[in-house]
């Protein structure tokens, strides 16, 4: 592992997320985090604009309802739950 804290520097071609040391590999997760939940609120934000909030809502259910066990079972396998 090299331990970068960074991406600064040259393009590294083959870069892996096990080059970035522990600390970096956490920023990087809570920003991931934060990400998606931006995403999902402007997502939902705009349907509520072009469809109302009942069908926003309705929509953001479905895909739990959809996607939900499946994002769960790869956490429970990656954490060996």
């Amino acid at each position: 592992m090299a331990d970068l804290v960074d991406y600064s520097g040259k393009f590294k071609p083959d870069l892996r997320y096990e080059d970035f040391s522990k600390d970096t590999l956490v920023k990087l997760l809570y920003e991931y985090a934060r990400t998606t939940n931006v995403l999902d609120g402007e997502y939902t934000t705009e349907i509520m604009t072009r469809h109302g909030q009942k069908e926003a809502l309705d929509s953001q259910h479905k895909v739990w309802e959809r996607h939900g066990p499946r994002v769960m079972k790869w956490m429970q396998k990656t954490l060996r739950i």
